[in-house]
């Protein structure tokens, strides 16, 4: 999922700051998001419902190796 952030991220033509700001939830800023997408550590669920729902993108877009696991 690392990269997968920061591909779907940079796919909308958004920057990390405008993501921070549309997600806007206590706690997740600029440097969280910075960690997410360098695998530093993993989301919480509110916030992954919320990069899913804001990047408008899928589970398996935002997991490609789980799918790919399964073939």
């Amino acid at each position: 999922m690392t990269n997968e952030i920061k591909k779907l991220r940079l796919e909308k033509c958004m920057t990390q700051a405008e993501l921070v700001r549309q997600v806007n939830l206590p706690g997740f800023d600029v440097t969280m998001l910075s960690k997410l997408e360098n695998g530093h550590c993993a989301p919480t669920p509110e916030v992954e419902n919320a990069l899913l729902s804001h990047l408008q993108a899928t589970r398996s877009e935002l997991y490609p190796e789980i799918g790919r696991a399964h073939v």
